[in-house]
C-alpha cells in the first residue's frame, strides 16, 4: 500500500511521468482503434507522406539509368507474342559490348523455346549471351528449365498495405525454400560495385521495407524510356557510338515483354506492374534517394515517445503555446 501511494505522489508530482502515462494510454488506445478499422487508419497514418509524394517537386530520372521497352514497332517487327530468345540474346551482347555495367531482364527461364520461336538453338544463344555479359538478373521462377551460373534471380514483389495502396517493396522474399533479393536492389548492388572503388563499394540490402519512391505519377513513362525499336535500329547501322552514349557505365533493363496488367495501386493514384515499381526503386537507389519504410517495433516506440512529447507540451506550457508545441509533435509524427 506504502508503495502504490509513494508511486501516485510521485506521478502527481513529475511531469514528465504523468506525460509518459499519457503517452503509453493514448499509444495503446490507437492500437485498439487501428484493430477495429485497420484498413482506416492505415490511410490516415500516411496522409501526409502521400501528400507530400504528390505535390513535392518531382524525383529526376536517375542518370545511370537506362530502361530499353518494347513498342509498336517492335511488335510490327518481332510479333506481338513471346519473341525469339536469339532477339534477346542479341540485344544483351550489344549492350554489353557498349559498356553497359550491369544488366537486367524481364525473363524468366521456365520454359524452353518451341520450334517456331527457334528451339533450341534460340535458347543456347541466350545461355551464351547470359555467360557473355554476366551476371545478368533475371526475375525469379520456381520451375527453371534452363539452368545457368551467369544470371542472378530477383522477385519483383510489390507489398500492399492495409488500405490497398501500395507503397513498400521488400527487400527479400521467400520463395519456396529460396530466399530470394528484390530485383531493382540486385541491379544497384552491382552497379555500384562496378563504378566504386572497393573501398567505397557498399551495399544498399537492408532488412527494412523500401518505400516506393516514384518518378513522376510513378508510371513506366515517367522513366523515359528507349523504345526498343530505337535500338534494334542502332545496332543494324552498327551506331556505336549512340549505343555508347545510351548504355556506357549504365544500369541497363530490357523490358521485352509487354508491360503487365496493372495490378498495384501507388499513392500517385497510378496502376503498375511489380517491375515498374522496382524499376522506380531501383532509380531511387541509384541517385541515393532511397527511403526505408520504420518496423512496426519502432514505429510503436516512437509513437510512445511523441505522445508523451505532446502531453507534456500541453501539461508544461498553458495556453496557445502549449497547444503550438503539441501541434508541431503532430506534424512530426506524421512526417515520419
Amino acid at each position: 500500500m506504502l508503495d502504490r501511494q509513494k508511486f501516485w505522489r510521485l506521478l502527481i508530482a513529475s511531469l514528465p511521468l504523468q506525460a509518459l502515462g499519457i503517452g503509453v494510454l493514448t499509444t495503446l488506445l490507437s492500437a485498439m482503434l487501428w484493430s477495429a478499422a485497420p484498413a482506416t487508419l492505415t490511410a490516415l497514418d500516411y496522409t501526409v507522406y502521400d501528400t507530400w509524394l504528390r505535390h513535392r517537386t518531382t524525383a529526376q530520372v536517375s542518370p545511370s539509368l537506362t530502361i530499353v521497352t518494347r513498342d509498336v514497332a517492335s511488335e510490327e517487327r518481332f510479333g506481338r507474342g513471346p519473341w525469339d530468345r536469339g532477339i534477346l540474346a542479341q540485344l544483351i551482347v550489344t549492350i554489353h559490348e557498349a559498356g553497359a555495367a550491369v544488366i537486367g531482364v524481364d525473363h524468366r527461364l521456365d520454359y524452353a523455346s518451341p520450334a517456331q520461336l527457334g528451339g533450341a538453338a534460340s535458347d543456347a544463344l541466350l545461355l551464351e549471351a547470359l555467360r557473355t555479359a554476366s551476371p545478368v538478373v533475371l526475375i525469379h521462377d520456381t520451375d527453371s528449365v534452363l539452368l545457368t551460373d551467369a544470371a542472378i534471380y530477383g522477385h519483383i514483389t510489390v507489398t500492399s498495405d492495409l488500405d490497398h495502396i501500395s507503397r513498400h517493396i521488400p527487400p527479400s522474399t521467400r520463395i519456396g525454400t529460396q530466399t530470394v533479393p528484390a530485383f531493382g536492389s540486385i541491379l544497384s548492388d552491382i552497379f555500384h560495385r562496378h563504378i566504386a572503388a572497393p573501398t567505397q563499394s557498399r551495399s544498399n540490402h537492408s532488412d527494412a521495407d523500401v518505400l516506393i519512391n516514384i518518378v513522376g505519377d510513378g508510371s513506366l513513362a515517367a522513366l523515359q524510356p528507349i523504345p526498343l525499336s530505337s535500338v534494334w535500329n542502332a545496332v543494324e547501322r552498327r551506331a556505336e557510338p549512340l549505343l555508347t552514349s545510351w548504355f556506357k557505365d549504365k544500369a541497363v533493363v530490357i523490358r521485352s515483354n509487354p508491360e503487365g496488367s496493372g495490378t498495384w495501386l501507388l499513392p500517385s493514384n497510378s496502376t503498375v506492374d511489380g517491375l515498374t515499381a522496382h524499376l522506380h526503386v531501383l532509380n531511387a537507389l541509384l541517385n541515393r534517394e532511397r527511403i526505408d519504410s520504420l518496423s512496426w517495433f519502432s514505429r510503436f516506440t516512437i509513437s510512445i515517445l511523441l505522445t508523451s512529447l505532446a502531453a507534456w507540451s500541453l501539461l508544461q506550457f498553458r495556453g496557445m503555446m502549449g497547444l503550438l508545441l503539441a501541434g508541431a509533435v503532430v506534424v512530426l509524427y506524421g512526417a515520419l
